[in-house]
């Protein structure tokens, strides 16, 4: 994982704008109008693969959340883990601006507060 922050003398900075590479995906991305939310089960066996590709414990909640797919927003498609990474400040935005929001049993709900849940496992993400 990428640093949230860096050292400058004895003072640590939060890095809140997007990285190159999230630039780059958001310059690249095409239209995804016709995008449908995958199902919450898809989206965890998918993740639970990938924990276990990578070498990682799919009992470990961050490690299996952090490989869940974005179902929301202009960086569907990406990784949890990937968005604290590249967009620290979107993902501490999105998590605030949940807090108006009611838990659902549609598939996007879900997602979004299943990176709630990721976001907030951290301290900084509290």
């Amino acid at each position: 994982m990428r640093p949230w922050f860096t050292l400058i003398g004895a003072e640590k900075k939060l890095h809140l704008g997007y990285s190159e590479e999230a630039k780059t995906f958001m310059n690249s991305s095409t239209s995804d109008r016709f995008y449908v939310s995958k199902k919450p089960d898809v989206v965890e066996a998918r993740a639970k693969a990938e924990v276990l590709r990578l070498g990682g414990n799919p009992a470990d909640r961050s490690d299996l959340l952090g490989q869940f797919e974005i179902q929301f927003g202009q960086f569907k498609r990406q990784t949890f883990q990937w968005l604290v990474e590249n967009g620290l400040g979107y993902s501490a935005w999105m998590v605030n601006s949940m807090s108006r929001e009611t838990a659902t049993s549609a598939p996007l709900s879900i997602n979004k507060h299943h990176f709630k849940e990721y976001f907030t496992l951290f301290p900084e993400g509290k």
